[in-house]
């Protein structure tokens, strides 16, 4: 298997030593897997390409870091039909009509617990249906000193540092 990966950029933590050891992995259970390494503003535009696209040159796969901030974003945005490129980002041009009836109900859906229920469908087709291989959820990460004092954790990427203070 050939998979697109970047050494840097996007905030992607480690990305080397990363897909080095999804790689290693993969190898103990028969699979091997060869990078097309390249820079990051070009990984954004093979993501955009698609998996057809003689740009990608054969990859299967591509280890672009999806945030995750909405269920559109980590649950739809990459396996509707219709947002096989250039409509959208279902870079491996994942179709599955089942799919498509759950994405319809989560449209129009609005009962807070019944949209729940069809979102935790759709996300149980997709690990299911083995479409993603997740890493890691970085959204998150925090690493704190018992010395910091007045910090929130926000749960998106945003953070307010404006009420923070060291103590002594």
């Amino acid at each position: 298997m050939k998979a697109l990966i970047s050494p840097s950029g996007s905030g992607q933590m480690l990305p080397l030593p990363m897909n080095e050891y999804v790689q290693q992995n993969l190898a103990e259970v028969g699979i091997d897997v060869e990078f097309m390494v390249v820079e990051w503003n070009q990984m954004i535009n093979l993501w955009r390409a698609d998996a057809a696209d003689t740009s990608v040159e054969g990859s299967q796969s591509i280890n672009f870091s999806y945030f995750i901030q909405d269920p559109f974003t980590g649950l739809i945005r990459h396996v509707a039909c219709s947002l096989i490129a250039p409509n959208g980002t279902n870079w491996g041009h994942y179709c599955d009509e089942e799919m498509e009836n759950l994405i319809a109900k989560a449209k129009t859906t609005f009962d807070p617990e019944k949209q729940d229920a069809v979102l935790q469908s759709i996300h149980e087709k997709n690990v299911n249906d083995a479409l993603f291989l997740m890493i890691t959820h970085d959204v998150a990460p925090r690493t704190m000193s018992p010395k910091v004092k007045g910090f929130v954790q926000a749960q998106n990427w945003f953070q307010n540092f404006s009420g923070i203070e060291m103590a002594e």
